[in-house]
């Protein structure tokens, strides 16, 4: 879900530490918050261990290219070759 965040909004954020989102935009699951527009939590961050990725592109309308680009974000840059499930939502 992509919320605004409450006052208890929380999360150790890769590289930051504890980041705060009350008032900002964050996606959220049923365990809390796991990310921001600005920075990805420790909890859903990559590792060596990672199964399955939920790779979140947010499109403002700004990029006239967008369209284009779908193919190579799920490709060329993460090498993703199989299983590849997409939606985009408006």
């Amino acid at each position: 879900i992509f919320n605004v965040g409450k006052k208890t909004d929380d999360y150790q954020a890769i590289g930051r530490g504890k980041l705060n989102i009350e008032n900002l935009p964050g996606f959220f699951d049923d365990i809390g918050a796991f990310g921001s527009p600005t920075s990805d939590s420790v909890r859903t961050m990559i590792t060596n261990k990672t199964q399955k990725i939920l790779l979140i592109v947010m499109d403002f309308g700004n990029d006239k290219n967008f369209n284009e680009k779908k193919e190579i974000y799920k490709t060329r840059h993460y090498r993703i070759t199989k299983n590849i499930v997409i939606q985009y939502l408006k």
